[in-house]
């Protein structure tokens, strides 16, 4: 939103707690990347406060200072609507239906899917509300083929989060570090910054790949990416990886696709994952 109004010419202000943007996903190595960008786009950014009060035109902070606005746009999350079972159906820890991996909703004759329901964290095994659109689907799948009589089982979620900002992607799958810490997850990282393409093919820009692993066992746990291309078909990469409990030996051992125009004979990723292999 912040980019489509400089884009239109508007003087925008962005009010945001964190002290960094995406501060909730991303680890302050991209964080940061992402706040500079949209500093240098001409976006007024108000950092670790608060909208305390908005009356007409005025936008008072909770640091005491006031902004002038002709718009306020309020993107402070969502919650899942659970009314329709509230009182009838077992709510977890995030206030969404809990369900079993069958998609079954407290009663053997109740399957619940789509973007207010619980699932495993596939990482941490613990309950985890990721409304996002192909959990949704594929959770929509399990339950009814599930509520037609058969028995197919929902593994969990990940959490794989993409946003972009002026032609740069930036996004997380799995646990960031501020997760693993809350998990109890005793963990180590690694960080490469590449080109996106092979140093003589002309275009592209620079990528950054984060993993998290287990610090005992090596197994991939999370992983963070920002660049102009590919980030998508990356993240892709470390969710499987996470899925699978790869080791990062394994990760750096995957076979990942390779032409100039748009990778590199060493992908980050194989980067990343060499930095955590204990040799």
């Amino acid at each position: 939103m912040a980019e489509q109004l400089r884009n239109m010419g508007k003087a925008v202000h962005l009010v945001h707690r964190g002290p960094y943007l995406m501060s909730r996903d991303l680890d302050e190595e991209l964080g940061s990347v992402l706040t500079e960008m949209a500093r240098k786009a001409g976006v007024d950014l108000r950092l670790g406060v608060t909208v305390a009060e908005v009356s007409g035109g005025r936008v008072m902070l909770s640091d005491g200072s006031e902004l002038r606005s002709d718009l306020v746009v309020a993107a402070v999350g969502v919650e899942p609507n659970v009314d329709l079972v509230r009182g009838q159906l077992r709510l977890g820890p995030h206030g969404a239906v809990a369900v079993d991996d069958r998609l079954q909703a407290t009663y053997d004759y109740v399957f619940a899917a789509g973007d207010a329901m619980e699932h495993k964290n596939m990482v941490t095994g613990q309950p985890d509300w990721r409304p996002l659109a192909p959990i949704a689907n594929k959770s929509g799948l399990v339950a009814g083929v599930n509520a037609a009589g058969g028995d197919k089982r929902f593994p969990g979620v990940l959490g794989d989060i993409v946003t972009r900002f002026e032609g740069v992607a930036f996004g997380r799958v799995g646990l960031n570090e501020a997760e693993a810490r809350r998990a109890n997850v005793r963990y180590v990282t690694s960080i490469v910054t590449t080109r996106s393409r092979a140093r003589y093919y002309p275009g592209g820009g620079d990528v950054t790949v984060k993993l998290l692993a287990e610090e005992s066992s090596g197994v991939i746990i999370g992983g963070q990416v920002a660049g102009p291309e590919e980030v998508i078909g990356r993240l892709g990469v470390i969710a499987a990886a996470i899925m699978k409990r790869m080791t990062a030996e394994e990760l750096f051992f995957v076979e990942i696709g390779y032409h100039p125009s748009s990778g590199r004979a060493w992908d980050p990723i194989v980067l990343a994952a060499r930095q955590l292999m204990r040799v």
